[in-house]
């Protein structure tokens, strides 16, 4: 009956790790996904600010 349960909590805990990185992986491209909609040839357009060192940060960086 031990076993079951620590195999339980583990799956939990894997779980919720999934859940968080997934979370912060689509907050980033839902965020670059409504500024890129918010763009429009007659208006000025709003620069995405992006604080964290990881690909699409290195990115950004590159094209300014």
């Amino acid at each position: 009956m031990t076993i079951i349960n620590l195999n339980a909590f583990i799956f939990l805990i894997a779980g919720t790790i999934a859940l968080v990185l997934t979370n912060r992986i689509t907050s980033s491209f839902l965020l670059i996904s409504k500024k890129m909609q918010e763009i429009n040839l007659g208006k000025t357009n709003e620069e995405i600010e992006w604080n964290r060192n990881d690909e699409i940060g290195g990115t950004g960086k590159g094209v300014q």
